[in-house]
């Protein structure tokens, strides 16, 4: 249950799970009389999730862990010695050692749980948190679950569980953005292709020798060459809009259609049903279907991809 990526496991889930099969081994293995059948308590869910905890713990820190078990010195370059101070409690889990100690906190905000970054049930938790305070901000999040947890890296892990929430996503919408493309031929070249009308050479002709026309003439002509030589080498350069922006659009992608004129929470919800590449093989405008059945074309920059991966279904 804890390795599978592809389900949302909430955290009451999870600890009450593993303590009911708990319950059900120890009735197995006991009389009638002797069998526990009132509901769950605080305490046993709170047992079950620190054995939960462990599990995890040992999965990522079994070293440390080991270590820590025979009173070994740890590697000086390990993230969790050199900053954390982290060490075993009675019941051999990590927590983290820190510098608030004298403090007249709470043992467990003192002394938080130390959980890696990458693990299904460390996202699943975090998740739960966010729903349970009404998904608020990263940055609160982060203070919530560091009362009893502490998460490596847990800025970056609660920005990307708010980023990935699609009810945030509504609040918040981020528009696409495609590459930048290729400058078109009219800021490339003269509005007159070359030849075009014979006409003499200008340019070594001093300028009071020249009418008012002619003086026109030799300025344009100057002006594109020094535009050729010194302005379109620097344009060779994308300074925006390098990559595709927040979600890459395709085929069946769910998109917000912005609407100036109405709050983000109350942009329309879309499907794309065709797209169309442009010269480049970048897409840029694309086919939208609508609730109603009817379709629409709007440029991707008008759109927003909802975050719909697997993870956050």
């Amino acid at each position: 249950m804890l390795h599978n990526k592809q389900i949302f496991i909430l955290l009451n889930d999870v600890t009450g799970h593993r303590l009911y099969v708990a319950v059900y081994t120890y009735n197995i293995k006991h009389d009638i009389v002797d069998r526990r059948l009132t509901t769950l308590s605080t305490f046993e869910l709170a047992r079950a999730l620190e054995t939960i905890v462990s599990f995890v713990q040992h999965e990522f820190f079994s070293v440390e862990i080991k270590k820590l078990r025979q009173n070994l010195p740890l590697k000086i370059k390990s993230y969790i010695f050199s900053q954390l101070s982290v060490f075993l409690d009675d019941h051999g889990l990590l927590r983290v050692g820190g510098r608030i100690r004298h403090s007249n906190l709470l043992y467990e905000k003192i002394h938080p749980l130390l959980l890696p970054k990458n693990h299904t049930f460390v996202w699943s938790l975090v998740r739960y948190y966010h729903l349970q305070h009404l998904h608020c901000g990263a940055q609160q999040l982060l203070s919530i679950i560091r009362e009893k947890f502490w998460i490596i890296s847990g800025k970056s892990v609660c920005k990307q569980v708010v980023r990935k929430c699609v009810k945030c996503f509504r609040y918040k919408p981020v528009l696409s953005a495609p590459k930048m493309g290729d400058l078109p031929q009219c800021r490339l070249k003269p509005f007159v292709p070359c030849f075009t009308f014979t006409e003499p050479q200008l340019d070594a002709v001093p300028v009071s020798r020249l009418d008012q026309y002619q003086h026109r003439q030799q300025i344009i002509t100057h002006f594109w060459r020094r535009w050729s030589k010194e302005v379109l080498p620097e344009l060779q350069k994308r300074t925006k809009w390098q990559s595709m922006g927040h979600g890459q659009i395709d085929i069946g992608s769910l998109v917000l259609l912005s609407n100036n004129n109405l709050p983000p929470f109350q942009w329309p919800l879309g499907r794309v049903k065709e797209v169309y590449p442009g010269q480049d093989g970048i897409i840029r405008v694309v086919l939208v279907r609508l609730p109603g059945g009817n379709c629409v074309k709007r440029a991707i920059h008008q759109l927003c991809v909802l975050p719909m991966d697997q993870e956050t279904l």
